[in-house]
């Protein structure tokens, strides 16, 4: 027998959801001594579309021997679980982004639906309802849980604060706007464009722009720095920013459920951020206190404005951002909750 099965949406080294809430948690979940099974699907692409069949197989074998089986976010073969409720298997499923929603640019799905032709939201609720507990990342995706099941809850990103010591910040120039992102959100920096040219134009000597990314980069007009995206490297690529920006789309469903983990890492790391009034942010940044929100082009030159010639300010901001972390989105505080959620037994509830 093993305690827990955790399915996971995929290899943790290439998707961040799965880094952040499954393997993160594994050490301190084996050092309590729990006994579990991480089972990976194959990749999603055509050419190993005939590896799916064995995939759930493995499923299968390893969840007939489990207690609590956790599925994170979008495995979606129902069969298998509707037979794991009737095995009297307590499930867990965990979700962090509106996995419910069409996407934005054209009719096919956001995310990959296995083996479904079923409207996403159906899908969806059909996995919230056979849940024992249903874990989310933001208030908006548990509105739309809170429809299907009442045994929800948010279990916000984790963010380990060790891995982003706070510095001191010095009053230094040229100081550095940044962003880094992945080719999926690289596009909306062109909401930038106006707020940027603004800065830059106004500001010249007293700033520079840091794109990190591997994406093509969709500012036009405006002088900036880019260099590729690394993990390895992205502790030391946040530390090297004074400010950081993040744009998003603000009337669109799918953006309302971003979790933001970026945002979550910039505050951690102490730094002021500028990002759209939209979502996740909306509930988590204060304005003016613990970061700034702008949905207009006036607003982004004003908050940029302030940050840049307010060295003092950068620091108060940034401060209140890594204490807002430590209280709410720390790795070190949401240890116990995770290990009461996936092995209560074990956990003491």
């Amino acid at each position: 027998m093993i305690d827990l099965l955790i399915v996971a949406r995929a290899d943790p080294k290439a998707v961040a959801s799965t880094r952040y809430r499954v393997a993160r948690f594994l050490p301190y979940l084996a050092k309590a001594g729990g006994r579990f099974k991480l089972v990976l699907p194959p990749r999603r692409r055509r050419a190993f579309f005939f590896l799916w069949p064995l995939f759930y197989l493995q499923v299968l074998a390893f969840g007939m021997l489990a207690k609590t089986i956790l599925v994170q976010k979008d495995i979606f073969f129902l069969p298998l679980w509707r037979l794991f409720k009737l095995a009297g298997k307590r499930i867990v499923y965990d979700f962090d982004d509106a996995i419910f929603v069409e996407s934005p640019s054209a009719e096919r799905r956001v995310y990959y639906m296995s083996f479904s032709r079923r409207r996403p939201e159906d899908v969806v609720a059909e996995m919230i309802r056979l849940a024992d507990h249903v874990t989310v990342a933001n208030n908006y995706l548990l509105d739309f849980a809170r429809r299907f099941t009442s045994n929800v809850e948010v279990f916000p990103m984790p963010v380990d604060l060790d891995a982003f010591s706070l510095c001191p910040r010095e009053d230094r120039y040229p100081v550095t706007i940044g962003w880094i992102g992945t080719a999926q959100t690289a596009p909306y920096l062109s909401l930038l464009v106006p707020a940027l040219q603004y800065v830059r134009h106004h500001y010249q000597s007293l700033i520079r722009i840091k794109i990190v990314t591997p994406a093509h980069v969709p500012l036009d007009g405006v002088e900036f720095e880019q260099q590729g995206w690394s993990l390895d490297r992205e502790a030391a690529d946040i530390l090297s920013f004074d400010i950081w920006v993040s744009p998003l789309p603000t009337a669109a469903p799918w953006a309302e459920g971003k979790s933001s983990y970026k945002l979550l890492q910039f505050m951690a790391a102490g730094l002021p951020v500028v990002c759209s009034r939209v979502g996740y942010n909306k509930d988590i940044v204060v304005h003016g206190a613990n970061g700034f929100l702008a949905s207009t082009t006036e607003e982004w030159i004003e908050s940029l404005e302030r940050l840049i010639k307010d060295a003092e300010l950068r620091r108060q901001v940034g401060r209140a951002a890594r204490e807002t972390m430590r209280e709410t989105c720390s790795l070190q505080t949401l240890v116990p909750r995770y290990l009461s959620i996936v092995s209560p037994d074990r956990s003491g509830r």
